[in-house]
């Protein structure tokens, strides 16, 4: 099975997708929050894919709370192009790369391994840990270091070369 077997697309979120977390941060003593920036080539690329007829998800390690990550989401214009399970686990299970998280996403969207694609920019927590249970993988490696993975790109906007 090959690259055209792939229906389902899983994306980790911070350095991936966005550029970073939200950060907490004090302004005249009150308490506020940044929201994480999408990269330049994020919504072009998840537009892509989803008019290539990918299920989108996200497997992510944050602990922020669920309700407003959901938001964050929406808030931010993502939310709709996420057709696959978007799993923000926390320290609900295992952090990626536990075998188990993979797993689980994937049995909740019924589909099989081979039929999946892990992207991310971590290669030890996304690369690693979706090759671990025989996903393919897409290392998105934005400062060109050398890497042990397969596929690697430098930006998401390269995925249409991939994908």
């Amino acid at each position: 099975m090959g690259w055209e077997d792939i229906t389902h697309v899983y994306f980790d979120w911070s350095g991936t997708l966005a550029k970073s977390g939200s950060k907490k941060y004090l302004i005249n003593g009150t308490l506020a929050e940044k929201r994480a920036t999408l990269y330049a080539d994020t919504l072009a690329t998840l537009e892509y894919l989803q008019s290539r007829g990918y299920k989108i998800g996200l497997i992510s390690n944050t602990s922020k709370p669920v309700r407003l990550l959901r938001a964050a989401f929406r808030e931010i214009g993502v939310a709709p192009y996420f057709t696959a399970s978007v799993l923000f686990n926390g320290n609900r299970m295992c952090r990626k790369p536990c075998a188990d998280i993979f797993r689980h996403v994937l049995q909740r969207d019924k589909v099989a391994p081979q039929h999946a694609v892990m992207i991310g920019n971590d290669y030890e927590k996304d690369i690693a840990g979706g090759k671990g249970v025989g996903m393919h993988t897409i290392h998105i490696d934005k400062s060109r270091a050398a890497s042990a993975s397969g596929v690697r790109i430098h930006s998401l906007s390269q995925l249409r070369q991939v994908l």
